[in-house]
Parts: structure tokens; C-alpha cells; sequence
């Protein structure tokens, strides 16, 4: 392991990876360099630090389980630290049939429609949520896809009338995806991003 890699593991959200990015082409022309990113579950990033897998994790959760996920970091010998918060968001093509009919985009209209979301029990905190409808869960759609990757569930969304949730726009997900991030009305849910590390010897 070279003292100046970056080793990071990841949630599945695109503005971590393209942060990722930035930083490893800024320093394109060190001497010598062996970067590392990983990308899986809050659980998964969790192993993956306290295990010495990656140095640093970058993960979210539901703002109304921040106590449980303190106590969790506290257990593994993790210190975490607050980056940022991001409402939740439609996530649908530029040229679903409700944006080309004008209609406003709800999830209570988009019940018709297939659902796209990721394979595992850690992301359901994002597939309930409260808006001007009440609580809308996902979980219980009639027609869901479950996804591994975060480039399949965009291109997947992209290229037909499903949707799925995620966040606000990363830099290139219109122009390489063909999807926007369309605000839910009302919505009460907050996502907690930040990273955790070892906690530092005595």
C-alpha cells in the first residue's frame, strides 16, 4: 500500500464518484500512485473501513436513523464526520410521456409506471417517502426492477418511461444518461451525507 493511494469506499451516488474523480486526475502526474474505489451498501462501506479495506468512507442514510448509525460507528471504532443533506428526487428521461404532456411529476402519477431500485434491504429508507400525498412506499409498486449498479439503474431510466430515486443532478446526468432529477412536492425526507475513518490510536 503506497502512503499517497486513495482508498475510498462508496455509497452508489454519482457526485461521490465524480468527486473521486477529480481528485485522482488533479494528481494524474505524481510519480507513483495505486488509487482504489469501491462502491456497495452503507454496510459494505462500513466493512470496509473498519477492516482497513479503504482509508476513507463515503456514505448516506435517512436522517431519522442518525442515532442508530452513530451508535454503529461508535461500535466499529469509526469516527464519522457531516459533509452534507440532500432531499430525495425523481429520477426520470427527458422525454417521459408526463414531461412531454406537461404534466407535473408526482409519484402518486407515476404509480402506473415501472419502478427501478437497488438489489438489498439497506436502500429502503429511500423508497419510503413522505410527501403531499402522504407516504408514498415504493416498496409496494406493482411493477419494480432491482438493480445492481448505479450505471445500469441510470441507462435503465434513461432509455424507457420507468423512474427511479435518487438525489439532485450530478454534472453530466442529462447529457450521458438522458435523466433528469425532478424535486418530490412536500417531501419532509432529508438523506445525511459524510465519511467515516478508523478512529485514531490512543
Amino acid at each position: 500500500r503506497q502512503e499517497d493511494s486513495l482508498e475510498i469506499s462508496m455509497t452508489k451516488f454519482s457526485h461521490i464518484m465524480e468527486t473521486f474523480i477529480d481528485v485522482v486526475v488533479r494528481h494524474a502526474g505524481d510519480p507513483g500512485f495505486s488509487h482504489q474505489l469501491n462502491e456497495g451498501s452503507p454496510e459494505e462501506v462500513i466493512d470496509d473501513v473498519a477492516s482497513g479495506i479503504a482509508r476513507i468512507g463515503v456514505l448516506n442514510f435517512d436522517t431519522k436513523r442518525r442515532d442508530y448509525c452513530l451508535d454503529k460507528f461508535r461500535s466499529r471504532r469509526l469516527e464519522y464526520h457531516v459533509l452534507t443533506y440532500a432531499a430525495p428526487c425523481i429520477l426520470i428521461a427527458n422525454n417521459h410521456p408526463l414531461l412531454s404532456q406537461g404534466e407535473e411529476i408526482t409519484l402518486k402519477k407515476l404509480s402506473d409506471y415501472v419502478f427501478v431500485r437497488y438489489i438489498g434491504q439497506y436502500e429502503d429508507f429511500m423508497n419510503r417517502i413522505q410527501s403531499e400525498h402522504g407516504v408514498q412506499n415504493l416498496n409496494k409498486s406493482r411493477r419494480i426492477i432491482y438493480v445492481h449498479g448505479r450505471s445500469t439503474l441510470l441507462h435503465m431510466i434513461g432509455k424507457s418511461d420507468f423512474y427511479g430515486i435518487g438525489i439532485y443532478d450530478f454534472s453530466m446526468q442529462e447529457s450521458v444518461y438522458n435523466v433528469r432529477s425532478v424535486p418530490i412536492k412536500d417531501c419532509s425526507d432529508l438523506l445525511e451525507f459524510g465519511y467515516i475513518v478508523p478512529e485514531k490510536s490512543e
